[in-house]
């Protein structure tokens, strides 16, 4: 049940969001937006929406925001618990759920030191798409090691490579300096990885 309500939970967002690109074109033409950091509030404002609609838009966006943060802490403190588990961070990380979710919670909060929101955004679009990419190679990788779950996957193997294809294009499509700033962190998290790996080796 589960990966089929992921499923359908992106069919919906996604055709949400067409429905806001087009309401956007609507409103005005694309080369209006430019760089634009916000241009849900430009199109209101160019058809002169009700003051009513704005508040209710910020209101939506907010509460976005805050979903997404939660979900992000959610996945990433599941994430860190089990590589807690299997020994690809500290121990102590997999123990219980308080652990992996109060140091998520902590790097949440110091990334906010870097005092630009716009490189934190870029470093995690980078994540967040990059994971993408992975799990279908993740699944590719899997049913050519003859393993099977419960979900069968529909439309292997052209939905996982499309899903890589179109994960490149959207990582490409993000700039310069989210690609450095989104591989300086994977460099860092991987450097972090292996000095822990060689101090659990030494440590036997």
């Amino acid at each position: 049940m589960v990966p089929r309500a992921i499923v359908f939970s992106l069919v919906t967002s996604t055709g949400l969001y067409f429905l806001v690109v087009f309401a956007l074109l609507m409103a005005m033409g694309w080369a209006g937006y430019g760089s634009v950091s916000s241009p849900l509030s430009l199109a209101l404002s160019a058809i002169r929406a009700p003051p009513w609609v704005s508040l209710l838009v910020t209101f939506s966006a907010l509460t976005a925001t805050l979903t997404v943060t939660l979900s992000l802490i959610i996945a990433g403190s599941r994430t860190t618990r089990q590589m807690g588990v299997d020994g690809l961070m500290p121990r102590w990380l997999g123990k219980g759920s308080l652990p992996p979710t109060a140091a998520v919670a902590c790097l949440m909060l110091a990334s906010l030191a870097l005092g630009d929101v716009k490189t934190i955004a870029l470093v995690a679009n980078f994540g967040v798409i990059f994971s993408y990419m992975l799990s279908g190679f993740e699944v590719v990788v899997t049913r050519r090691r003859g393993l099977q779950g419960e979900f069968r996957s529909p439309g292997y193997p052209y939905v996982q490579a499309f899903s890589i294809a179109l994960s490149v294009l959207l990582l490409l499509s993000l700039g310069p300096e989210s690609l450095t700033a989104g591989v300086g962190a994977l460099v860092v998290g991987l450097f972090i990885h292996v000095v822990q790996v060689e101090f659990r080796l030494k440590a036997k």
